[in-house]
Parts: structure tokens; C-alpha cells; sequence
């Protein structure tokens, strides 16, 4: 028949289009759309309904109802289309129309074909009857799709005319067979492949749009001071048990308490014990008290790590722990500040560095890593920490409340505790003054 090159060519363009219009619509699904599709979809006026469509229950596969905090596993119905015009632009593109001893592989795009004229049969009465609203980018994919089922229909192979030198009809029967199966089965797997391909760059696509739109919340939530002290209070209040010999900085008992669990080789809880001394401490006016713990993300003395974690984080715990036995606090601090210093150079420590610079005994500090009282003292700290939930470092608790990841760089929200502390150290200062000073001035009792 003379319409097979006009019919497949006919074909090829209304996938491609289909292939297009899919693409266009699973973009504005993930609110990308411009130029004369977004002033195609601009809104509910005119039936111009886009918006209303891709946000119902039927935009997506299965059409069930999300509920809030149940996961639903569905897909775009927009990639279900790409991915049926793609296989259909694959077939035609590779494949075309077989020859008559072949009819049978045409009832594979034919089949398809086929089920998506009925989806989209479907859809338009879905449009018209459940969502009330017309979407011209639907509507138009289905056109091209009951175009495309024209052309296919057209490419259907038929017997070779009767007429002796017509020189017009294709199927000769004595023209070699085409597809083989070979062509044929590559054509569907090429198509699968190009449905697949869609799928995943449809997921990145979704990842990285969500992961601009959260950091964009989370910019937004860290400017917003009074949200942050709102999940900051509304966080539950847990007990944490302290020990009388605990080495602590700045504030005394009494005084607002910082509890960190902290490794060594940990970046961020560089930066935060830096951040904290230089800048959040002084907000208190030096009257808060600071208590590290340990929580080294090294399987060999952490059971709660899986995999490779920080392979020095419990040597470097244990020495800084052997340090305080031998010298005491101060020379823990001093221990502290120059293993976090060294984590963030790269460099080792080693234990004979380390009595050096705090002027200890090499051997004393060796015997005291050894020591069962220090592994029984780092072992005492994760075993607390995982009954509080800790499971990364820096973990930070203010009075007995998790401070977030996302608080604990925010200087304004320390800048506000921190202020109404001092406010309320003001007020029982006044207060218990004015007791002094009514105490005072009242006359003796005889």
C-alpha cells in the first residue's frame, strides 16, 4: 500500500509528540513549566485546568488517597505516558511495519496502542465527570494518542493486491521477512530501557527539587528565631544524670547546663566546641556550664556504630579520658582542645605528643588508657547516650532538652535563651535581696 511511508512517518511524529506533551506534564508536576505551556495551564479560568488535574488523586498510579503520614507508593500517571510513548517511538523508529509473513509482531504495538486509547478515553471521562476540570497538555497528549492509533491501524499489513505489475504495493511475498526476532525483541527491551531511564531521571528530578524546596524551609525556619525556641520547648525533657566528677567549663552547678556528646574526629563537633567558647558562652556571660561526653563513631568500643565509623575516635576518647585520671581537669581541657585542633589538621597524636604538651608522665597516661576505670567511663557515656536517642555527634542537650541540628548553629536562638536566663538570674537577684533587705529592717523580737 502506497500509505505506509506517510503512515509511519505519521506514527514517529505523534510519539515523539506524545514522548513531548508526557514530558511537559510530568515537569509541571514537579512545578517546572514556561512560555506558552505555562500560559496554556495558567490557571482554572477558561478551563484551563492543569493545576487542578495534576493535583488530584488521578494524576498518579494507583489513584488512592494520600493520608498524612502514610507513605503511598504511586507513580505520575504523566511517566506512565512518557514511557508508553517511548516504547511506541522505539518500535516505529527501529522496527516500522513488518512485512506480511511478520503481521503477527504489528499486534505488539497495536496491543499497546490500544490500551492507551482506552486510558485515555478513561482520563477524558475522569476529567469531565470526577475532577471537573479540563487539562488542555492532557488533552492534547490524548489526541496525539488517538492519531497514533490511526497510524498504527494504517500500518497494519495486509495481502499484496492480485494486479500483476502494480508497483505500488510493498509486501511483496517474495521481499525477505521483516522483523526478525531478534530487531523485535531488542525493540521492546530498548523501550523498557528508555521507561527505566525516565523513571530514575523522574526521581532525581524529585529529590533535587525537594531538597531545594526543604533547604529553603530550613533557611527560612533558621531565620525564624521564634519557631526554633517553640521546638526547642515543646521537646521533651529528659533527665540526665551527672557525675560529681564530671570535667565541665565555665558556669558552676546551678547554673544552665550544656551536655555534648561529642568524637574526636568529628568536624562539626570541632567547629561547635570552638563556636561554643568563643561566641555562645560569653552570651551567658560565662554562667553556663558546659559537660562533654563521649560518643565515639568507632565499632571497637561502640556497639551502636555499624561499619568502618571513625577508625581513631576511641583511642583518641580513651586518651583524653587517661589525661583527666592523671592530671586532672585541666589537663582534660587541655587534651580536648588540642585532639579536636589536631582532628581538623589531620594530624596524629600520639601519646607521647600529648604528655609533652600538657607537661604529664608518658607512661602514667599509657597505663591509665589501659586501665579498666577509663573504658568502664567511655563505655558508661554511649551507653547513656543511646537511652537518650543519640545516635550522631555533636548531640547537644540544654537543660535537659535536645538542641537540633538545625538550632545549634543558630546564634540568635543561643542569644535568646541565653538572655532569658539572665533574666531570670536578675529577677531572683532582686528578689532575693529585697529579702535580705526586709530581714534586715525589721525590729528584734523581744
Amino acid at each position: 500500500m502506497r500509505v505506509t511511508w506517510p503512515a509511519l512517518t505519521a506514527a514517529i511524529l505523534f510519539s515523539f509528540l506524545g514522548v513531548w506533551l508526557s514530558g511537559q506534564l510530568l515537569a509541571k508536576h514537579m512545578g517546572k513549566s514556561s512560555g506558552l505551556l505555562s500560559a496554556l495551564c495558567g490557571g482554572d479560568d477558561g478551563g484551563a485546568g492543569c493545576d487542578t488535574v495534576l493535583s488530584s488523586r488521578w494524576a498518579y498510579f494507583p489513584p488512592t488517597e494520600s493520608e498524612p503520614g502514610v507513605q503511598v507508593r504511586r507513580v505520575p500517571v504523566a511517566w506512565l505516558g512518557q514511557a508508553y510513548f517511548s516504547l511506541l517511538l522505539v518500535w516505529y523508529v527501529f522496527v516500522g511495519r513488518p512485512s506480511r509473513g511478520r503481521a503477527a509482531w504489528h499486534f505488539v504495538p497495536l496491543l499497546v496502542n490500544l490500551i492507551g486509547l482506552l486510558w485515555s478515553i478513561w482520563f477524558a471521562y475522569v476529567m469531565k465527570t470526577r475532577i471537573g476540570a479540563w487539562c488542555p497538555l492532557c488533552l492534547m497528549s490524548h489526541g496525539a494518542n488517538g492519531l497514533l492509533f490511526i497510524s498504527t491501524m494504517l500500518l497494519m499489513p495486509r495481502k499484496p493486491r492480485a494486479a500483476a505489475g502494480d508497483a505500488g504495493h510493498v509486501d511483496d511475498v517474495n521481499a525477505p521477512q521483516h522483523p526478525s526476532v531478534r530487531l523485535a525483541l531488542a525493540a521492546v527491551l530498548l523501550g523498557w530501557a528508555m521507561g527505566v531511564m525516565q523513571f530514575n531521571g523522574m526521581k532525581n528530578a524529585t529529590l533535587r527539587a525537594q531538597n531545594v524546596q526543604m533547604r529553603k524551609y530550613l533557611a527560612d525556619l533558621q531565620g525564624n528565631v521564634s519557631a526554633l525556641l517553640g521546638l526547642f520547648r515543646a521537646s521533651e525533657q529528659q533527665e540526665i544524670a551527672l557525675r560529681a566528677d564530671d570535667p565541665s567549663r565555665f558556669g558552676t552547678a546551678g547554673a544552665p547546663e550544656v551536655v555534648a556528646w561529642s568524637d574526636f574526629q568529628c568536624p562539626n563537633c570541632a567547629k561547635f566546641a570552638e563556636h561554643f567558647d568563643d561566641v555562645i558562652a560569653p552570651m551567658f556571660d560565662g554562667s553556663v556550664r558546659f559537660v562533654f561526653r563521649h560518643y565515639p563513631l568507632d565499632p571497637s568500643c561502640n556497639p551502636n556504630v555499624k561499619g568502618k565509623g571513625h577508625p581513631q575516635a576511641c583511642e583518641m576518647a580513651t586518651m583524653v579520658e587517661a589525661a583527666r585520671v592523671v592530671g586532672g581537669d585541666a589537663a582534660f581541657w587541655r587534651a580536648h582542645d588540642l585532639l579536636f585542633a589536631a582532628g581538623t589538621s589531620k594530624q596524629p597524636v600520639t601519646v607521647a605528643l600529648l604528655a609533652d604538651e600538657l607537661g604529664l608522665d608518658a607512661g602514667a597516661i599509657g597505663s591509665a588508657m589501659s586501665s579498666q576505670a577509663v573504658a568502664d567511663r567511655i563505655r558508661e557515656d554511649i551507653e547513656q547516650a543511646k537511652s537518650l536517642g543519640v545516635r550522631s555527634t555533636p548531640t547537644v542537650f540544654l537543660d535537659g532538652r535536645k538542641v537540633d541540628s538545625l538550632t545549634r548553629s543558630v546564634d540568635a536562638f543561643w542569644e535568646k535563651v541565653a538572655g532569658t536566663y539572665k533574666k531570670a538570674r536578675a529577677i531572683n537577684a532582686a528578689r532575693q535581696q529585697a529579702a535580705t533587705q526586709g530581714s534586715q529592717g525589721q525590729p528584734d523580737v523581744p
